[in-house]
């Protein structure tokens, strides 16, 4: 028997709703979260020396470790994931698959995560779209790491990646709208 409606079949998995909850629903009823950095203060989307479009490597390290440090701050809060304990590591482009940009290692039982991303010294880009690349990927795996309960295949693992890339893309355009 054919189904009236395409979706009349689907069944909705508990965690994916409360993903979504949390991601979509819940900042729209609740405003735009607030964050602080691990220092107590509000995060900088601008950090000193962010309008250089170009500038030493150090220089550029140090700008891009303070960025991802708070971003990652933030993103955290947002997506509720306070528990995990997660750090941003900066690898040469060798470190990561091919055609990556980013990857995420984690241990669910500890609640540990690694997050890796291209070392900026690597980019050939202006700051604030190197900064903006780096923050993508932090969202990119972080919405990952909170899909990790889900069943995974290397059949769906294409199908994933490009949802997570629509999730990490709509969190940011929201986020860069204020």
């Amino acid at each position: 028997m054919k189904p009236d409606h395409p979706y009349t079949h689907l069944v909705v998995n508990p965690r994916a709703s409360r993903l979504i909850w949390r991601i979509f629903l819940c900042p729209l009823l609740v405003g735009v979260c607030v964050s602080t950095s691990a220092l107590g203060q509000a995060p900088s989307k601008n950090p000193e020396g962010f309008n250089a479009s170009h500038g030493n490597s150090a220089e550029r390290s140090q700008i891009c470790r303070q960025f991802i440090d708070e971003r990652l701050a933030v993103w955290r809060n947002r997506l509720q994931l306070e528990e995990w304990q997660i750090s941003v590591v900066m690898i040469p482009r060798s470190g990561l698959k091919p055609k990556t940009l980013g990857g995420i290692r984690w241990d669910k039982r500890k609640k540990r995560a690694v997050i890796s991303v291209l070392d900026p010294a690597e980019y050939r880009l202006p700051l604030r779209e190197m900064l903006d690349d780096l923050e993508f990927t932090i969202v990119h795996e972080l919405v990952h790491l909170e899909l990790a309960s889900l069943p995974r295949s290397e059949a769906s693992r294409r199908s994933e990646e490009h949802a997570v890339n629509r999730i990490a893309d709509a969190l940011l355009k929201l986020d860069r709208q204020k």
